[in-house]
């Protein structure tokens, strides 16, 4: 009987050594989950602020482009009002080489008279 004791208390001793060590596991891993979740909420508070400075990006990104937006057309309108005045520019150098050459022609033709005239006097 006493042997028999013995192999029970031998055999209780290391079921709970066993039972203790999956308990010490169980408890490493409770405590890496509970320190996985107040991670998880860290994180969350860091990703709100995070949110609100992108919010905020994006709105002054959005501002700056509507500006950029608004000045590119006043370029776009001020590009065109020059090119207006250089096609006009343009004409009026045109119609002042004709009216030049027509003066030169004329001037040609008058030349000769003028220079009677000259010798004349």
């Amino acid at each position: 009987y006493l042997s028999f004791i013995a192999a029970y208390k031998k055999m209780y001793e290391s079921k709970l050594r066993a039972l203790k060590e999956k308990e010490g596991r169980v408890k490493l891993g409770l405590d890496k989950l509970i320190q996985g979740a107040e991670d998880v909420e860290a994180m969350k508070v860091v990703l709100a602020k995070e949110q609100e400075k992108l919010e905020k990006a994006t709105i002054d990104t959005n501002r700056m482009l509507r500006v950029l937006e608004g000045s590119s057309a006043e370029a776009k309108q001020e590009g065109d009002q020059v090119a207006e005045i250089k096609a006009k520019c343009e004409e009026d150098a045109a119609r002042i080489s004709a009216e030049r050459a027509s003066c030169e022609k004329d001037l040609a033709k008058a030349q000769p008279f003028v220079d009677e005239a000259n010798s004349a006097i």
